[in-house]
């Protein structure tokens, strides 16, 4: 598995990891008829809830976790997205490599963000040993049916003052068909720490986004794990983002357990934005139950998921409002 992260202290270690499947020669003898331009432009964002809890007395987020990734990849293969984002992505020594598998199954294009284990100032070599030593890394995924055409990736200050977490956000540019063109897309999961860590954190993600993105659209996913902590929404219109579903106030976390009906979520953590986009329709996913072999019902992840779809027919290119 190839992975990217950001590194402590200010160091940024950008690679792309590009998974795409062969493509077969073409017949020079039959005249090249160009496909119809698509009409749309489909993004789902998902927390995947990496299958070793925080809680070590909680076990069934490991125990369900083959389950509910399958029930993942099968969602997304019936919704079709040309962009997928995802946080807590992870690879461990029992289950694999999620992000291998999610790009091999759906047949996308990624780029890969290691969160943790990351420890101040270690190089990418050391995170890499420390990774092998206790098996175990998680991070910000980004999968693509178009082609990446560049990323990085930025360790967000302060750190939560969690041992060997960081928060780290993602950022890549993928070439879609016009009038829409490049799309800059950002992702980041800032969980742990407090309020205040966070809204610092988010502060510099938002920093970061004004700084490097380019003329096009913005496409923003950022999530959180903890249902209690204050929102950090009201930093980004000011850079002409909105979230696409903002007034539908659609709930995304936290289940408290994988398995058996829950009730429906209140809580909003999980943001998709936009700018100079427009969604025409947004709407949950993973936000039903799934049966198991054995006739239990469990849930995709303690999130539910969003899935926002934007035009390509009559897009418009609108100025960004200037920045507060």
């Amino acid at each position: 598995m190839a992975a990217c992260g950001g590194g402590g202290d200010g160091e940024v270690y950008p690679d792309r990891t590009p998974t795409l499947a062969p493509t077969a020669a073409p017949d020079l003898g039959t005249p090249t008829v160009e496909p119809p331009p698509p009409a749309e432009f489909k993004v789902a964002f998902i927390n995947l809830q990496a299958p070793i809890s925080s809680d070590a007395n909680n076990v069934l987020t490991g125990e369900t976790y083959d389950d509910r990734l399958e029930a993942i990849i099968a969602q997304l293969k019936e919704l079709n997205p040309d962009l997928i984002a995802f946080n807590e992505a992870s690879w461990t020594r029992e289950h694999g490599s999620a992000i291998s598998r999610l790009a091999k199954e759906l047949k996308m294009e990624f780029f890969y963000a290691r969160a943790n284990p990351w420890y101040p100032g270690q190089s990418r070599e050391q995170s890499d040993g420390l990774v092998k030593q206790l098996g175990f890394e998680e991070g910000e995924l980004v999968l693509s049916r178009y082609k990446v055409l560049r990323g990085e990736t930025r360790a967000l200050n302060p750190r939560t003052g969690e041992p060997g977490e960081q928060r780290v956000a993602l950022h890549v540019v993928i070439g879609v068909p016009q009038p829409v063109g490049e799309v800059d897309v950002y992702v980041t999961h800032l969980t742990g720490g407090g309020d205040r860590t966070r809204r610092a954190q988010a502060s510099d993600f938002a920093s970061w986004i004004e700084t490097t993105r380019g003329k096009g659209p913005t496409l923003v996913m950022a999530g959180s794990s903890d249902p209690q902590a204050e929102s950090t929404y009201d930093l980004y219109p000011g850079l002409g983002l909105h979230e696409a579903g903002y007034k539908l106030q659609l709930g995304t976390c936290c289940r408290e357990t994988p398995i058996g009906e829950q009730p429906p979520l209140k809580v909003r953590t999980d943001y998709l934005m936009a700018a100079r986009w427009t969604p025409l329709a947004v709407r949950l996913f993973a936000d039903q139950t799934v049966s198991r072999p054995d006739g239990t019902v469990i849930y995709a992840s303690d999130h539910n998921g969003i899935l926002a779809t934007f035009p390509f027919a009559g897009f418009a290119n609108p100025a960004i409002p200037e920045s507060r």
